[in-house]
């Protein structure tokens, strides 16, 4: 089957045609020469290899918060012990950054090691970036998706919710998801899509994001067949990246026996 690279992800015809409303807003926002003057600017840089690259970024990644509600064994907050100071993003602070950078944006994530829905701005600032047509995603770990957030996520406009879960049963999501709920993430997701559903929404296109590893590695078709139950629109199997994680974690406790589930080890 034919398969497009975009936003970092591989997506099929059946996939791309669920993001049309949303590739429609790019379209949008590069009818305007100089968006596009500035993209091939980017795109002559990377093909050309140079040195000093011509144009600004087209993506943005913010992070809403720094505070989380999980102490996941993978993650540098858990293994590094990352000395941050935990706060939210302000809509004012968001605000700030985002019309200095908003001309040649195309896409904005909300996300990076904290759990952006314990930001209450959040859907504010997905608001703010739908009204300028650009494309939103939010990665989750979909414990606090509860009824309320779920109705927020699809009236903001929000155009991609990515949600973390890594593990098929209780058992290895417990083990991955330190202080998450296996049940409560499944329930969350079951009642988002019946939402979008019952307001014949398209957005957000969600996605379950299934980090490989050594004891959920066996849970591959089990998690495939609870993706396709629940209805979503995207399961991926994300590769596991030590990086420099190994100087302070086991690898052998999360490496599965797959190589082909292996990214990198430092």
């Amino acid at each position: 089957m034919l398969k497009i690279r975009l936003l970092n992800r591989l997506f099929n015809g059946k996939e791309l045609w669920a993001l049309r409303h949303s590739f429609a807003r790019i379209g949008r926002r590069l009818f305007n020469v100089p968006r596009i003057y500035n993209l091939i600017a980017l795109y002559v840089s990377r093909w050309g290899f140079s040195a000093q690259v011509s144009g600004v970024p087209y993506l943005a990644m913010l992070e809403p918060t720094s505070r989380c509600n999980l102490r996941c064994p993978m993650c540098g907050r858990t293994f590094a012990g990352l000395n941050r100071a935990e706060r939210d993003m302000s809509l004012a602070e968001f605000n700030v950054v985002f019309n200095k950078i908003k001309s040649n944006l195309l896409a904005v994530g909300f996300w990076n090691l904290g759990e952006p829905l314990l930001n209450g701005s959040l859907f504010e600032m997905v608001r703010v970036a739908a009204r300028e047509d650009i494309f939103s995603i939010v990665l989750t770990n979909g414990t606090l998706l509860d009824q309320r957030k779920s109705q927020e996520v699809i009236a903001s406009g929000l155009d991609y919710l990515g949600i973390s879960m890594d593990g098929a049963s209780a058992s290895s999501y417990n083990k991955y998801r330190l202080g998450g709920d296996f049940k409560t993430v499944v329930g969350n997701i079951k009642f988002l899509i019946e939402e979008k559903k019952r307001r014949r929404s398209l957005t957000p296109f969600v996605e379950i994001i299934f980090l490989v590893m050594k004891d959920n590695e066996r849970e591959i078709e089990a998690m495939i067949k609870l993706a396709g139950d629940l209805g979503v629109n995207k399961l991926s199997l994300k590769k596991v990246s030590l990086g420099f994680a190994d100087e302070f974690i086991e690898p052998a406790e999360f490496l599965p026996a797959e190589r082909r589930y292996i990214h990198s080890i430092h």
